[in-house]
């Protein structure tokens, strides 16, 4: 009776620390979205997320229009916006309910799979919710946030699968489905620590060869959906999906003029997002298989570029963002560690409360940071391009956003796009059209009805969208962009011809006359 009980009380203390976590994730990520009022926050969340619902809506199911292969995520939101009828309500709720799931999933890992106290497992949850690059993950990289939560709970039964009943093998391998379906780094990175831990197990030679691969099979189907999927998609595509070359592809704007800018935004936005933690994570590495594969295998995604930087798998950045998941568990290692070790020397009453500061000091500092992040744009101005102070870390906004109080705008200028684009389509008629940048396609169509004549010039100038307009011949060709001398993507002024027609705040209706 005694044992009977304990495993209650214990069950209960893990299910109240876990719903704790899910709650840290929820609440530190849905604080910015009260701030910001009805308006959703993060780039892809508006300019990818909110259109291919918008399409699967209207009954156009080709999730790979909008690269979306991994598309798990989009039926979730999808779902959500079902329920609630409201586009911009459901991706609004969502992102911290992902966050918090995340969270959660993280403690999960923690307790379960690291074997870690609920205590030491709540610390990982505090540090990794509240770290900056964290909520540059949460920001609008749903699909990531996704795959990361199913991910952790893999983990969890895969780092014990020599031990698990069929019936759990069966539940990890559809965890490892689920990944695949949710996002291709994340799935990437999962099918490589699956073949590493077995190429492991085969080269120690602690089990026989013949019992290690029919472990191995059990796998099989997932990393085999993550072929089929990569080859359907590279043959839709005719080239290997999200590869680029650093020199000649343009992503969101950002372009390298040489090798030496292309090292120092890795060197540069790499210390700025991991230096301070490096004393951490050193104190608190350990050999941990599944950790360090885990490492080894995003370091490499991260640094590729400085080697071999005209092809790569998916933007060195996006590989960087998979980097804090391990190092926060790292750090929070080196913090336990310092504390024990300080507690096992019995040394003074000032070096124990040394020891203890860090477990209360470090996730303060982190969560001020994190709120000061939140707050105020860091690196640039809410209008502008240019830097509005650390100078040095400028470039940086194109990987960690400098507000993140937005989404492919500031939100306090939302409600001036609106009234921009509701003026416009009331204006658009057959010998009209909008040309459109990639970062307003997603509110185009919010605003704009559909039949009604747009044109997406993605992140080019916008004489090119002008030039495209022109080709087709169009008679009236409007653009909403900022006032003169203000705007973001390089793009402080509009071609020669564009008249102000209608201003809403920082936001205008431009309007070009073919004659």
């Amino acid at each position: 009776m005694p044992t009977q009980m304990l495993k209650i009380t214990s069950f209960f203390r893990f299910r109240n620390a876990a719903f704790l976590a899910f709650l840290v994730g929820f609440v530190i990520r849905g604080f910015p979205e009260v701030l910001a009022g009805k308006w959703p926050l993060g780039f892809d969340t508006i300019t990818y997320y909110v259109p291919a619902m918008e399409s699967w809506r209207n009954g156009n199911f080709n999730s790979a229009e909008f690269n979306y292969y991994f598309t798990l995520c989009i039926w979730l939101l999808y779902l959500g916006y079902y329920l609630s009828g409201n586009i911009l309500l459901t991706v609004k709720i969502f992102g911290p309910l992902l966050y918090g799931f995340l969270s959660s999933s993280l403690f999960f890992f923690t307790t379960k799979g690291l074997n870690w106290s609920n205590r030491k497992g709540l610390l990982a949850c505090i540090i990794f919710s509240s770290y900056f690059v964290s909520l540059r993950i949460s920001w609008d990289l749903y699909r990531n946030m996704l795959g990361l939560s199913l991910f952790f709970i893999f983990l969890s039964f895969f780092k014990q699968h020599n031990n698990l009943s069929n019936k759990l093998k069966l539940t990890s391998s559809i965890l490892a489905t689920l990944v695949i379906l949710s996002h291709e780094i994340t799935g990437a990175i999962m099918s490589l620590i699956i073949v590493g831990t077995f190429a492991f197990e085969i080269i120690e030679r602690k089990r026989p060869v013949t019992k290690i691969l029919r472990s191995s099979l059990w796998f099989a189907p997932p990393l085999l959906l993550f072929l089929l999927i990569f080859s359907l998609t590279a043959s839709q595509l005719n080239a290997i999906p999200g590869s680029l070359n650093y020199f000649t592809n343009i992503d969101r704007g950002i372009t390298y003029d040489s090798y030496q800018s292309l090292v120092s935004d890795i060197f540069i936005v790499g210390i700025l997002c991991f230096g301070g933690l490096l004393p951490f994570i050193i104190r608190g590495f350990w050999s941990e298989r599944t950790l360090n594969l885990w490492l080894v295998v995003c370091l490499i995604g991260f640094l590729w570029p400085i080697a071999y930087p005209w092809f790569e798998m998916a933007p060195w950045n996006r590989w960087m963002y998979m980097l804090v998941p391990p190092s926060i568990l790292y750090v929070v290692n080196g913090i336990d560690r310092s504390y024990n070790s300080g507690m096992a020397k019995k040394t003074s009453n000032c070096h124990k409360r040394k020891f203890f500061s860090w477990k209360v000091l470090l996730p303060i500092i982190v969560l001020g940071v994190s709120i000061f992040y939140i707050l105020f744009p860091l690196f640039v101005s809410p209008y502008s391009v240019r830097a509005s102070f650390l100078g040095p870390f400028e470039r940086a906004s194109a990987y960690i956003p400098g507000a993140f109080l937005s989404n492919t705008i500031p939100v306090d200028e939302c409600d001036n796009l609106e009234s921009c684009l509701k003026f416009v389509n009331s204006q658009l008629d057959n010998n009209s059209v909008l040309i459109i940048h990639e970062s307003l396609r997603g509110w185009a169509s919010l605003y704009i009805d559909e039949g009604k004549n747009v044109i997406n010039y993605h992140f080019n100038n916008h004489s090119e969208g002008l030039q495209n307009a022109l080709v087709q011949g169009y008679e009236k060709i409007y653009l909403i962009w900022w006032a003169d001398n203000l705007g973001w993507y390089n793009q402080t002024s509009v071609p020669t011809g564009f008249k102000q027609i209608s201003t809403s705040g920082h936001m205008v209706v431009y309007l070009y006359q073919n004659e």
